[in-house]
């Protein structure tokens, strides 16, 4: 169900999304129900409603949770932080994700930089945004998501337009 929740939110079918998170939030165990709750956080997030993603994520269990939900906690957590303006915090969220992350899975590891390289870029420290995007651009490709990382590509080519490094934007851009 949560699976089909994640499909039903890349679609914008909002309604469906929530429906399903419902149903596990009703009939899951314990740590599936704090899985849910995450994806309701991101999902508000993702709608604009910062105060109800936080609310969302305010009294789970994180220290009892397995590590992959720790980890799904603490990314969500970063990108609530950053789209509610708590950068620093977010930062933090993210690293701990990094803690967490297993050096194995190129997809996670990111996601993580991606949202470090978002959260440094909103926070103004371009050098370590560059840093931590590099870091996700080189993930992606071991990943083998193209799709994910024309985003960051692009990201790194906002970034380089913005500091008047136009031949390395083009490049980024290309």
């Amino acid at each position: 169900l949560l699976a089909q929740a994640r499909v039903y939110s890349d679609l914008s079918l909002w309604e469906r999304a929530y429906l399903a998170i419902e149903l596990v939030e009703a009939i899951g165990d314990e740590q599936t129900r704090c899985e849910a709750r995450m994806l309701r956080a991101d999902f508000l997030n993702l709608q604009g409603d910062y105060a109800g993603a936080r609310a969302a994520l305010g009294d789970l269990p994180v220290a009892q949770l397995p590590a992959r939900l720790q980890l799904e906690y603490h990314i969500v957590h970063g990108r609530v932080q950053i789209l509610s303006g708590e950068l620093a915090c977010a930062i933090a969220a993210l690293e701990q994700a990094r803690a967490l992350a297993p050096a194995d899975e190129p997809s996670v590891l990111a996601d993580i930089h991606d949202n470090r390289g978002w959260a440094y870029a909103t926070q103004g420290s371009r050098p370590m945004a560059l840093r931590h995007l590099k870091q996700a651009d080189a993930c992606w490709q071991a990943s083998g998501n193209f799709g994910r990382r024309a985003l960051t590509l692009n990201n790194l080519g906002t970034l380089a337009t913005e500091e008047g490094r136009y031949d390395e934007a083009r490049e980024a851009l290309e």
